[in-house]
């Protein structure tokens, strides 16, 4: 027969499932709302288009390659990897949204688990409503509904995965348990580096439990925090030269950025306890070191910390502790560091997600101690379902966790799709340049040209200096004019000319605004028939060429070829052209221009019969066979290369197809070409 302790141990067991199950069905039901959602903002470049997670050896370079992906986290592209093969297509072949929420949901769900268990660990009374807390609290929607912050929930996860394990060595002194803390720290460093300070937090935590601090404890933690603070380092100057988080949206001395630091603690600190009209983008305080009230929300902050280090004696050392913990894991959002969304705003709920606990965890323990939140004499330890509590626990418990369950039901509708987002946004915050700015892209993509151009001039009248948008509307302008007339295009191509140059103003590292005032001065020198114009479209190419981080763009490479070939500097526009044919939209218009060049030009530096036959070779097997402009060419290849009988065969068949497309014009220049062939 089984002895009493054993039975016993059994039911606890059988409880504390109940209990985690209990935390799971939650969290899905507060987030359901989140499951049928479409992508939203830059889930295009993290999933979508991402084509290292289609591409044959596109696991490998995730690990080897760390500009293959937007940001280096390597563990959540893997997920992403694994994603895509596991949840199929939809019906326009792109990726099934519904299995990546799904997945955010589920990582999100035992994140509050793990968290229970490890507030269980730390001997934490009421330890599953405080993981309840945090778990359905509406600040962690942004995270959960947004594919693209899979770098939020699932750094969490290991991190707190981690600090469970590691609790357990210290009390335990078993080595797996440590070996365990370190490989879980690991992933979680590879998923959002902003984990880094985990070995910080065990410190504090430590010190709160008055755990002793030999070599055989802190060092392993030491280890952790300098490989930590090493990669934390390499994201701080990604982010600024990979990113693009530098410029004057940046520029500021430590005394505004630490206006900026005091101010950003105490605004998280007020959506945590007032969880009202949060939104996709806030309102972007303005700083100004000349104000004093600006200084009250950094010395607030330093005063608060003052109090709870004299209030040790008394309340113990773990306000304390909540409150340096929720700062320092804060530390990377704060403004001492470039990041780049502070250029919107200073403030987004998914900063504050690794951050939250510590200060839901402080307040969820003053509730609890409150007689009217916990009559009993001592607050339970276990969950609702394993520990007996008084029905006015469980009632204030139910009140609370449902207000912030259907808050977050409600939040979860907001990433509906691109379009509810930005609407949303806007309603809330009415000075947000960027929402209407991606509401004019919006508007575009849904065909609705002066739409996209109206949301356009409402983000530049919201903010002056809004480069994205005065590119965008500059560069509509700029395609609009070819369908007016002469005088009223001249007009808008001119208007075009002022917003682009306003943009690089505003923004001189942009490259799009350059390769729009390219493409406006080679309009003026094909109307105008000016060289000077030709040169001034040049000039502007190269410069988008070089401004770009990732290397010569190949579209504006075929245009800077085209441009050199007409103002006779072929040998230089041949190297542009090879360049233009690594893109997968001019490689076709690149190989038809190097063919021309390599087969017909004079100069012998050009010329190049044997490689004009080699491209064309190329064209054709790639499907070109059926396209009359590839096939003319490569006649003038084969002629070229002395092989009139190859030539003659291939121009008879560019014929025949330009008569098929009605392409009266191009079959008699290509049967003269073929009399001069026989």
């Amino acid at each position: 027969m089984k002895k009493a302790a054993e039975i016993q141990t059994e039911g606890h067991a059988k409880k504390n499932w109940k209990d985690a199950l209990l935390l799971v069905l939650l969290c899905f039901l507060a987030f359901s709302s989140a499951l049928p959602n479409e992508w939203i903002w830059d889930d295009n470049d993290y999933v979508i288009e991402n084509q290292v997670l289609t591409q044959e050896g596109g696991l490998q370079k995730i690990w080897t390659d760390r500009q293959s992906i937007p940001q280096w986290y390597p563990l959540v592209h893997t997920t992403f990897w694994l994603e895509r093969r596991l949840w199929g297509s939809t019906k326009d072949g792109g990726p099934n949204p519904f299995g990546f929420h799904f997945d955010n949901v589920l990582l999100h769900a035992l994140t509050g688990v793990v968290l229970w268990r490890l507030l269980r660990r730390l001997r934490l009374k009421g330890a599953w409503f405080l993981a309840a807390l945090f778990m359905l609290h509406p600040v962690t929607v942004e995270s959960v509904a947004w594919v693209t912050e899979r770098k939020n929930v699932l750094s969490l996860l290991l991190a707190l995965g981690s600090a469970n394990a590691y609790w357990s060595w210290a009390d335990k002194r078993k080595a797996p348990s440590l070996l365990l803390s370190i490989f879980l720290f690991g992933g979680a460093l590879l998923s959002k580096t902003v984990v880094a300070s985990l070995p910080a937090v065990l410190i504090l935590l430590l010190w709160w439990k008055k755990k002793p601090m030999d070599f055989r404890v802190w060092s392993p933690l030491l280890g952790m925090l300098l490989v930590g603070g090493w990669l934390g380092w390499q994201t701080a100057v990604d982010e600024m030269q990979h990113v693009g988080a530098k410029g004057t949206a940046w520029d500021y001395d430590f005394v505004e950025r630490t206006l900026i630091a005091g101010r950003i603690l105490w605004s998280y600190a007020a959506t945590l306890c007032f969880p009202f009209k949060l939104t996709f983008i806030y309102p972007r305080w303005e700083i100004d070191a000349s104000l004093w009230w600006q200084y009250l929300w950094p010395i607030g902050a330093l005063l608060t910390l003052v109090y709870a280090g004299k209030a040790v004696r008394k309340q113990g050392r773990g306000p304390l502790a909540a409150l340096l913990i929720f700062g320092g894991v804060l530390f990377p959002a704060l403004g001492y560091l470039n990041v780049y969304p502070h250029q919107y705003s200073f403030v987004a709920d998914h900063f504050q997600h690794h951050a939250a606990p510590a200060l839901l965890i402080l307040i969820g323990s003053f509730l609890a101690g409150k007689k009217w939140f916990r009559p009993s004499s001592e607050a339970p330890l276990d969950g609702p379902i394993a520990g007996k509590h008084p029905s006015r626990t469980l009632f204030c418990w139910g009140a609370l966790l449902f207000f912030l369950a259907y808050s977050s039901f409600s939040q979860g509708r907001v990433y509906q799709n691109e379009k509810v987002l930005w609407l949303d946004v806007i309603e809330k915050n009415p000075s947000a340049s960027i929402a209407y700015n991606n509401l004019g892209l919006i508007a575009h993509k849904e065909g609705d040209v002066q739409k996209a151009m109206g949301r356009f001039r409402q983000a530049i009248e919201t903010k002056t200096s809004n480069s994205q948008a005065l590119n965008n509307l500059g560069q509509l302008l700029l395609q609009g004019a070819g369908e007016k007339k002469p005088y009223e295009r001249d007009a808008a191509m001119e208007e075009a000319r002022g917003y682009l140059e306003q943009a690089i103003q505003a923004t001189p590292v942009y490259v799009k605004p350059h390769v729009n005032l390219g493409d406006y001065w080679r309009i003026r020198g094909e109307i105008e028939k000016s060289g000077p114009h030709a040169r001034k479209a040049l000039e502007y190419y190269q410069k988008a060429n070089k401004l770009n981080d990732d290397g010569p763009i190949p579209f504006v490479s075929l245009q800077i070829g085209r441009l050199l070939a007409g103002l006779g500097q072929e040998e230089q526009a041949v190297s542009e052209f090879e360049r233009a044919r690594s893109g997968r939209g001019s490689r076709i218009s690149a190989s038809l221009a190097l063919i021309w060049l390599h087969a017909t030009h004079k100069n012998p530096a050009v010329r190049n019969p044997s490689r004009a036959v080699q491209l064309a070779k190329g064209l054709i097997e790639g499907g070109g066979g059926a396209s009359w402009k590839v096939l003319n060419a490569a006649a003038a290849a084969y002629a070229s290369a002395g092989n009139k009988e190859k030539a003659r065969e291939l121009a008879k068949r560019a014929i025949f197809i330009a008569m098929e497309q009605k392409e009266d014009k191009a079959s008699g220049q290509i049967r003269k070409l073929l009399d001069s062939y026989r």
